[in-house]
């Protein structure tokens, strides 16, 4: 990156990065692609768990994208995820073959499936993160 456009100012050099807490891939031709947040995360067991991913895979698995997940304390591991769906019919043990088929982290799986009603969303239509974990944790 070689700098911001600033309205009415124009291009900006820049030396360092704005830090957002967004996790960024930059692809060979220095395009900037957002994939996470820096608070998307779980730490199991003293890893990062990226809890977009553990939705990604959960959402390939299970044919829906109805569902999210949040992290909350372990006395054990530190932290662990909680998946929430709102569809029946699945099971962390399927998820658990799934994920070992594909060669993925295991940490990527869930401690606990939790059914709930609805995933509450923001008005974006974004899930709401905040209202499922003050609602249910």
């Amino acid at each position: 990156m070689k700098g911001y456009l600033i309205h009415g100012e124009g291009f900006k050099p820049l030396k360092d990065w704005y830090r957002t807490g967004d996790i960024v891939e930059i692809d060979d031709q220095g395009y900037i692609t957002i994939k996470s947040r820096l608070k998307r995360f779980a730490k199991v067991a003293g890893e990062l768990v990226p809890l977009d991913l553990s939705e990604e895979v959960a959402s390939e698995c299970f044919g829906t994208s109805n569902l999210a997940t949040i992290a909350t304390a372990d006395p054990l591991k530190g932290e662990k995820i909680i998946l929430f769906m709102s569809e029946e019919g699945h099971s962390l043990k399927t998820l658990g073959a799934f994920i070992r088929s594909r060669n993925l982290s295991p940490l990527l799986l869930p401690a606990e499936l939790t059914l709930i009603e609805n995933i509450p969303l923001l008005g974006s239509g974004k899930t709401d993160y905040v209202a499922l974990q003050k609602q249910f944790i």
